[in-house]
């Protein structure tokens, strides 16, 4: 949903957010609307808030002032708002963070355990699904400094996947990877797209953003500079900033 729409209920709301680390403002006042089912890719500079965006709605890091609303639940809000916003919404970082003492299976398997108490046995299925829906299903019993980094990668989405929430953020997937597994985990988020998923992507990868994106965030100082649909983000939006930064990587 472009900029100056308002969805009638957005699955993700935010109004007049902003957030500090000491005097430096690293969110400025962010209002956006996005839909459920919506794939929002987000690009920008280093520092200007990408990151800091998404860990804000996955209630990582507590907002100074502005409202956030995520499928109904309110952020600021309770503790149990926090661990509701953290069940409906998944989140895969640049670095893999898996458990290395666990299994793939185990660490798959721990959060929808414990957060949902799920059974042992369900549990361990909807691991194995997983897997195989990320395609490294044969590295289920092994431990994550046996596999590589797009395999270890590929972990962590369906680890996220494995709480079974209603949307996704992805913080930079592939900036860790040597080039040749970049694929692997792209494919991966392409299979999610298809599948309906509420996507919000902070990427350098301009062609997969302009493949699988409705949507184009262009973010500098803390600030949205440019919100639009994908191919007129990519063709006829006239910003200097932004026309700057994409003759860098194109």
């Amino acid at each position: 949903m472009s900029a100056g729409q308002a969805a009638e209920n957005p699955f993700i709301h935010c109004r007049g957010v902003s957030k500090y680390f000491g005097n430096f403002k690293a969110l400025d006042e962010i209002s956006i609307d996005i839909e459920a089912g919506e794939i929002v890719c987000i690009v920008g500079p280093s520092g200007g808030g990408k990151s800091t965006l998404l860990r804000v709605l996955n209630a990582l890091e507590p907002i100074d002032s502005g409202e956030i609303q995520i499928d109904q639940i309110k952020l600021p809000g309770s503790r149990k708002d926090v661990e509701d916003i953290r069940r409906e919404v998944g989140m895969v970082f640049q670095q893999f963070n898996l458990f290395e003492h666990m299994s793939i299976r185990e660490n798959v398997t721990f959060a929808p355990r414990m957060s949902r108490k799920m059974s042992t046995e369900n549990a361990n299925e909807l691991a194995e699904n997983l897997l195989r829906r990320v395609g490294i299903a044969e590295q289920i019993a092994k431990y994550p400094n046996h596999l590589s980094g797009g395999q270890q990668q590929r972990v962590a989405i369906a680890r996220a996947l494995a709480m079974q929430p209603k949307a996704m953020l992805f913080d930079e997937p592939t900036s860790a990877l040597d080039p040749e597994m970049v694929a692997e985990v792209l494919d991966v988020i392409r299979e999610l797209a298809e599948s309906g998923m509420t996507m919000l992507i902070v990427t350098h990868e301009m062609g997969f953003a302009k493949e699988v994106s409705d949507r184009m965030l262009y973010m500098s100082g803390g600030r949205i500079i440019v919100d639009s649909e994908t191919q007129e983000f990519f063709q006829s939006v006239d910003n200097s900033d932004l026309n700057q930064f994409l003759s860098k990587i194109l």
